[in-house]
């Protein structure tokens, strides 16, 4: 892949060879996915129990070394840029309330994300 040579980051089996190189160059220099897939992404916002869609796109766990923390991010490919950011914190709270759709605090609301795929959904824990 791209970015740094001793950093590999891991691609999604449903991106191309570009895309997946273009997702290592979006994440940058230092860090590395240590788990990539498409997902759509929702939030529960105002009201806690509608989830309502916010974007498709790449979730990146992402290992920044320079910050020091790891993140989950997502990746818009049509805009090329991160549109989402959430820190992993001690005692985050991700839970996987199907085998393909996963839940978590963020921020400012709960955060749900479908996976493409079942197989890959089992490997995000």
């Amino acid at each position: 892949m791209a970015a740094d040579a001793n950093v590999q980051s891991v691609p999604s089996d449903l991106l191309s060879l570009e895309e997946n190189n273009l997702i290592v160059t979006i994440v940058g220099n230092k860090r590395q996915s240590k788990a990539t897939a498409v997902v759509q992404m929702f939030h529960a916002n105002p009201d806690p129990s509608q989830w309502t869609k916010f974007k498709t796109g790449v979730v990146c766990l992402v290992k920044d070394n320079i910050k020091r923390s790891y993140y989950i991010r997502l990746i818009d490919l049509v805009t090329r840029s991160m549109v989402y950011e959430q820190e992993l914190y001690h005692q985050f709270a991700y839970k996987k309330d199907t085998p393909s759709f996963h839940s978590f605090p963020g921020d400012s609301f709960i955060v749900g994300i479908t996976l493409r795929t079942r197989g890959k959904a089992a490997k995000v824990q």
